[in-house]
């Protein structure tokens, strides 16, 4: 790679952009402390800063996404059970529940495989 050659690579959480504005994020202190939607502006400002020191950087907001290295279930630091309970404690598989067109593409394929076992 050139010396000139400069990279940045960015691991955001939600952004608090059109993308996420039907999620229904938990509205707990704690859920707001540990994982805190971010403004596009947060965002911006880490590209600036990386571009004005004109070096490459890894820019993971906010600080837990920082954990995503160990918490994969590839690597085999964290148990599986555990991020399980984590993502099923933290509302995770439902944050999306309101997103998208109703019905979705997998209560379509239910409402099939249903009516054909009726038939």
């Amino acid at each position: 790679m050139s010396p000139q050659i400069r990279t940045t690579l960015l691991l955001p959480s939600f952004v608090t952009t059109t993308l996420f504005s039907q999620i229904q994020f938990p509205r707990s202190r704690l859920w707001n402390f540990l994982a805190p939607p971010l403004h596009p502006h947060q965002i911006v400002k880490a590209i600036i800063s990386a571009l004005d020191a004109n070096e490459s950087r890894t820019i993971r907001m906010p600080f837990y996404t920082n954990f995503g290295r160990i918490w994969s279930v590839g690597v085999g630091i964290v148990p599986k059970w555990l991020v399980d309970f984590v993502q099923r404690t933290s509302a995770a598989d439902f944050a999306m529940i309101e997103y998208g067109p109703k019905p979705d593409a997998a209560e379509k394929l239910l409402a099939e495989k249903q009516s054909v076992s009726r038939s």
